[in-house]
């Protein structure tokens, strides 16, 4: 487990391609603009507010998930290795 987020905060760290910069920064302000449409007293009918609550939930998993995508700068045989020594521990 301690390997897992080791990786995790590894990825955050390190850069991101352009692609995916731009794509969670679309994402971000989309899901605020999102947020601010739940909260406005509209009179919006049930199905909007659904609609839009998916919307602001499926941005945040865009830009967080943008975070994670890195630049081909880590090492792809420490993964291949971990991934195998789990595999053959069987887990």
């Amino acid at each position: 487990m301690n390997k897992l987020i080791e990786i995790i905060i590894q990825r955050l760290k390190s850069d991101s391609p352009e692609l995916f910069q731009k794509m969670g920064r679309y994402a971000f302000w989309l899901g605020i603009i999102a947020t601010i449409l739940l909260m406005l007293p509209l009179g919006l009918p049930a199905w909007a507010i659904s609609l839009i609550t998916l919307f602001a939930g499926l941005t945040s998993g865009v830009a967080g998930t943008s975070q994670l995508t890195v630049k081909d700068t880590l090492n792809k045989n420490d993964a291949k290795s971990k991934i195998s020594h789990q595999s053959k521990a069987g887990l």
